[in-house]
């Protein structure tokens, strides 16, 4: 069961809105539905009839499209009132593009052009859209090269360089980094001439 629906503070009907859109989406089942809300439930009655409505067999063709249909829309809404669903569906079938080296932490061979600045966590290069990018065992750009253009081709990984941020109990924050960190290895890099 979704952690969200076991919190009790959320309201039976945005519970049952959660459940009703997961329903459609062939993400939860009647026995979901049965465990999470109470059974005197006005509105589980109409959810357990909406998810037998829905669960018929369906192409695969169908479930690669997870978006919902203008039926199920209407279905959603007559079930919860038009308030609930407001703008686009949930999903949409165009594939998630990442701008870097994806999901996965597997190498990747890569060329970077950017501007060369030095970070607390070493030396990075900031693409023109904004991308910061650690160079490997480089705490920090020579001089002649620091704010310049340059072009640095190595080995591209993606990889934690430092923990997450804590609170402590006064309420003071440390230094940290949530996620993980664009780095290239066995970096090689040049100055690169801006053409005018």
């Amino acid at each position: 069961m979704p952690v969200a629906l076991q919190d009790r503070r959320w309201s039976p009907t945005a519970t049952l809105s959660v459940l009703a859109v997961l329903s459609l989406l062939g993400a939860c089942n009647r026995q979901t539905i049965d465990s999470t809300l109470p059974s005197q439930t006005h509105k589980v009655a109409s959810a357990r009839a909406l998810h037998t409505q829905t669960k018929a067999p369906s192409s695969p063709t169908a479930k690669a499209s997870k978006s919902i249909s203008r039926a199920e829309h209407q279905k959603i809404e007559a079930l919860l009132g038009p308030q609930q669903l407001k703008g686009p569906p949930l999903q949409s079938n165009k594939p998630r593009s990442n701008s870097t080296i994806g999901a996965t932490k597997s190498a990747t061979a890569l060329r970077v052009i950017g501007i060369a600045r030095n970070a607390k966590l070493g030396a990075i290069v900031v693409t023109n859209s904004g991308e910061p990018w650690f160079i490997d065992g480089l705490d920090s750009w020579p001089s002649d090269l620091l704010g310049t253009r340059v072009e640095v081709r190595g080995v591209a990984m993606r990889t934690k360089l430092a923990p997450d941020p804590k609170t402590n109990v006064q309420g003071e924050h440390s230094a940290g980094q949530l996620g993980s960190s664009q780095l290239i290895r066995n970096a090689r890099w040049r100055s690169v001439q801006s053409r005018k």
